[in-house]
């Protein structure tokens, strides 16, 4: 806690590897410090370029491809511009370990080769098919490419699983785009609905 406190996030992973051999860790417990700490790290390096790259560069894939290291890592690259390496290193955790919310942000990129991004999406889609989060990321990735009609079949897919009012956002946004008002200021509606009971539910 002090190496956190003092922004020391470098030293705790070595620290936690220790404390693993002499068992006062156990080894999942160890994983989530280290995995935290590197986490921590990256995101101290959000606004420097070159230490994000070096410090990165020294996680083995293992670390890398860790949901929480990955999320960091890619919010430091997507704040310096660098959409194409968030992209890639998303991709790379979700390959090794699924996670919905990577699967969002992963969508959120905003890479030169759209087409591929879809395409690496889609192959998602034999083993995820039924993750909410899955389709809504496709449904975005198709919105940008101007598909609409596909754009249309992976939100309502995804809502059909889970009535999110993020979803019904990229609804009534797609609906509108296509000029159909009626459409777009219903799920508009709901996502208003949705989002306020979000915020008044307790917790």
């Amino acid at each position: 806690r002090a190496l956190q406190a003092a922004g020391r996030y470098a030293e705790i992973p070595p620290l936690a590897d220790q404390l693993v051999k002499r068992k006062v860790y156990g080894a999942q417990e160890g994983e989530y410090v280290r995995a935290a700490a590197h986490a921590e790290a990256l995101v101290a390096h959000i606004h420097d370029a070159a230490g994000l790259r070096a410090y990165w560069s020294r996680l083995s894939d293992a670390e890398q491809r860790l949901p929480k290291i990955a999320r960091a890592g890619a919010r430091g690259f997507l704040a310096l511009g660098g959409d194409r390496e968030a992209a890639e290193i998303l991709a790379r955790s979700l390959e090794r370990h699924w996670d919905s919310d990577l699967v969002v942000r992963y969508a959120e990129c905003r890479t030169p080769d759209s087409t591929r991004q879809l395409e690496q999406a889609e192959r998602w889609l034999v083993d995820h098919h039924q993750d909410p989060a899955l389709l809504y990321a496709l449904g975005l990735l198709c919105h940008r490419q101007q598909l609409w009609g596909k754009a249309q079949t992976y939100l309502e897919a995804s809502l059909a699983l889970d009535s999110g009012y993020r979803t019904h956002v990229a609804l009534g946004e797609l609906f509108a785009r296509l000029g159909r008002h009626d459409q777009a200021s219903a799920h508009l509606a709901a996502a208003l609905t949705l989002a306020l009971a979000e915020l008044d539910s307790p917790g």
